[in-house]
């Protein structure tokens, strides 16, 4: 048996095992509890269980804002899990009533796949075994989106982000059509969990197709570029835009939501562990910005040393050169790609360049300021 095999079986295991352990109680009885006690928590679940028992149609939510209801996209109802759930309870066997078991078994399943994936990007670069099983559990543990099981359940899935750096590697060694409609159809579906994983996948290749043809200006470059990003984002986009035309019928929706600078990632809650003992023991000596829990995607105190120490490195080889050299963060030129292209996302998710005083530009980003939070864009960062 090849000995990937092996690995993703054990990580599988482990992973699997330990949520047995601390959730034995959910687990033998999931239909039973609600993960989250807040009102997004009650209302996520709500949602979904009157979408799939009562609404008319597959795309227009009737459960709020009588009597107009809410386009399904738009009220955190998971369209693609709902209208399964629907569809099969409908024309199959009535599952409809299983709709909260349902959810929280794929929200606990998604860790054990999260680890997986991490474990076979891993084995990608020949990791032995003894350092990927435990770094992949760790991992996929750890991820920020586990805290969204207490009432963003649509976000909760931690493996979609790293199913995609996944693709993309396969994409960056076999530039084929297959490879790129894979990131493409990931992208659509994903999206029909929730719109942010479209727009973190999407600033994700974005970024990357935008460095490739930094580094390579020229015409056969750039039609790689444009047929490559056409199918992995701006086809998904368009599709999910004739849906709405198609199925919206709401036009009193603002356009400028509140939040997007407001809800934004800080270095502290990226590098620092706030709300853990030892962020504690730092906050008593040298006290940590307040950050919403929006701006949290704690990647750990030691990958945050050898990130400043690459930065320093990296400044001044870049000096020395006189801004025609940089140094990779590894020996392999597709690592170094996603690294670079994650820190762009971060910085984005920091704001980068709106809040050095030009907010005003926010007005001007149309569809984009409907993700009014841009800290969730900090994800990629975390697995990148």
């Amino acid at each position: 048996m090849p000995r990937i095999f092996i690995g993703s079986a054990a990580v599988f295991g482990v992973a699997a095992a330990l949520i047995f352990v601390s959730h034995f109680t959910l687990i033998t009885n999931p239909n039973s509890f609600y993960l989250g006690d807040s009102n997004d928590g009650f209302k996520n679940y709500y949602t979904l269980i009157y979408h799939i028992k009562h609404d008319s149609t597959y795309s227009h939510f009737e459960g709020m804002n009588y009597p107009y209801g809410e386009h399904i996209v738009f009220t955190d109802n998971q369209p693609l899990l709902s209208n399964t759930i629907k569809f099969i309870s409908r024309n199959l066997v009535d599952i409809s009533d299983y709709t909260v078991g349902i959810m929280n078994i794929l929200m606990l399943l998604s860790i054990v796949i999260t680890c997986l994936i991490v474990y076979l990007i891993f084995r990608r670069y020949e990791i032995p075994d003894l350092w990927a099983i435990p770094f992949a559990v760790g991992i996929g543990f750890m991820a920020p989106q586990i805290h969204r099981m207490g009432g963003h359940y649509a976000l909760a899935y931690g493996f979609i982000i790293p199913l995609c750096m996944l693709l993309w590697l396969r994409f960056y060694h076999n530039s084929s059509l297959r490879n790129s409609m894979l990131l493409g159809a990931l992208v659509l579906l994903s999206s029909l969990l929730h719109m942010y994983y479209f727009a973190i996948n999407a600033f994700f290749l974005t970024f990357y197709f935008g460095l490739t043809l930094l580094k390579n200006v020229s015409l056969k470059q750039m039609m790689f570029v444009g047929k490559n990003l056409f199918i992995q984002v701006f086809l998904p986009f368009f599709l999910i835009r004739f849906w709405f035309f198609l199925t919206d019928s709401v036009e009193d929706r603002p356009t400028s939501p509140y939040g997007f600078l407001d809800y934004r990632a800080y270095w502290q809650g990226i590098f620092l562990p706030i709300a853990y003992p030892i962020g504690n023991f730092i906050h008593s000596i040298k006290p940590i910005r307040q950050i919403e829990w929006e701006g949290i995607a704690y990647t750990g105190l030691i990958p945050g040393f050898f990130f400043a120490r690459y930065l320093l490195l990296a400044g001044v080889k870049f000096a020395k050169s006189k801004g025609k050299q940089i140094i990779g963060i590894t020996n392999n030129a597709d690592l170094n790609m996603l690294f670079l292209t994650s820190i762009l996302v971060l910085l984005f998710s920091f704001g980068f360049p709106f809040i050095f005083k030009l907010q005003f530009l926010v007005e001007y980003l149309g569809p984009l300021k409907q993700f009014r939070s841009i800290a969730r864009f900090s994800w990629v960062f975390y697995f990148g």
